[in-house]
């Protein structure tokens, strides 16, 4: 059976703040995933680089669904009764 290791704290740290920032502030989460950190900061690294990846994963799913779902919605919008209902209201007052 194969052995599961734990992360290390450093890891931890790292995949935190590369997650935060790749949400908050993408262009700088780029330009420092592009940094060489120094050699004793290597699990920080993996960490952060792994936590911007992850993010980055998460906005592509999103992103598909929302484009999937609206494009379905507009194809079907006629057979759900999906069209302006503020059309319908000036035929009211009439």
């Amino acid at each position: 059976m194969e052995e599961i290791n734990e992360p290390s704290q450093q890891f931890i740290e790292g995949f935190n703040k590369g997650y935060v920032l790749r949400e908050h502030k993408p262009t700088l989460a780029l330009s420092l995933s592009q940094t060489k950190f120094p050699d004793s900061e290597k699990d920080f690294q993996t960490g952060f680089l792994n936590g911007i990846e992850q993010k980055e994963a998460e906005l592509r799913k999103v992103k598909s669904k929302n484009f999937t779902f609206n494009k379905l919605r507009n194809k079907y919008k006629d057979e759900l009764n999906l069209h302006d209902k503020s059309k319908d209201k000036d035929m009211d007052r009439e």
